[in-house]
């Protein structure tokens, strides 16, 4: 297999699992959400609050993350091409 098909496939792999991690987490939050809905409502709004931040905290660092995966993904292959 050629380095350019490897990091293709690598990044392919990667980028499949993320939307995945994403599909999930919209799921979870669906679940908590309903589960929300039915609390009383000093809890509920307290725990809304906390848990959207928590959300927005969440896709942050995801993306972040996912970022440096793929930068890291790019500075190997450069670095494996210069080499050669």
């Amino acid at each position: 297999m050629s380095g350019e098909l490897f990091f293709k496939n690598l990044k392919d792999v990667y980028s499949v699992s993320f939307e995945n991690f994403k599909l999930v987490s919209q799921q979870q939050k669906k679940f908590v959400e309903f589960w929300l809905a039915q609390q009383p409502e000093p809890f509920k709004t307290n725990m809304k609050k906390a848990f959207d931040e928590w959300c927005s905290n969440i896709d942050k660092s995801m993306n972040d993350f996912k970022d440096v995966v793929f930068k890291g993904i790019d500075y190997m292959e450069e670095a494996i091409k210069k080499t050669s």
